[in-house]
């Protein structure tokens, strides 16, 4: 995992660089050849995606559960996968759709059940402690409104 860590920092340097002349190509200059420099560079940033989903998978291929967990991403991005539905979970039933039953034994069929257990009760504790971090946030407004109310009835 650290190579593609290491490859994804380079290639959001290389991004962002993109992204600087893409822009730059909005700001109008007199004698600049706009679509010239647009046939040159799209192409480029076309490919620069293509690497970096083929590195992507090479990766995913290493180590599946970096689909469930990024660690590319900022804990930010990765609690807005949770937040959109996206839990370690939804892989159970995708994975029990490619594998038929019997192509399992019975120890690896019993581990497999521990790891949904396991990530069920996970899942849980999470979802739990996200509540408990959205009630804590509502309460705040929601107290200072209520004192505002009962301050301006007793005027």
């Amino acid at each position: 995992m650290a190579k593609f860590s290491t490859f994804y920092e380079g290639w959001l340097s290389s991004q962002e660089d993109f992204l600087r002349r893409l822009e730059s190509l909005l700001i109008p200059v007199n004698g600049f050849d706009r679509d010239r420099e647009c046939r040159e560079i799209i192409p480029r940033v076309i490919e620069h995606y293509r690497e970096f989903y083929r590195e992507k998978a090479a990766a995913v291929e290493e180590d599946v559960f970096v689909s469930i967990s990024p660690p590319w991403m900022s804990s930010f991005e990765r609690s807005l996968l949770w937040i959109t539905g996206f839990r370690p979970s939804i892989l159970f039933p995708i994975m029990e759709g490619a594998l038929a039953e019997e192509e399992l034994a019975a120890g690896q069929r019993r581990r497999i059940e521990e790891v949904k257990a396991e990530s069920r009760r996970r899942e849980r504790e999470i979802t739990q402690a996200m509540a408990r971090v959205q009630e804590t946030m509502a309460e705040q407004p929601v107290e200072e409104e209520a004192a505002a109310i009962v301050e301006k009835g007793r005027r």
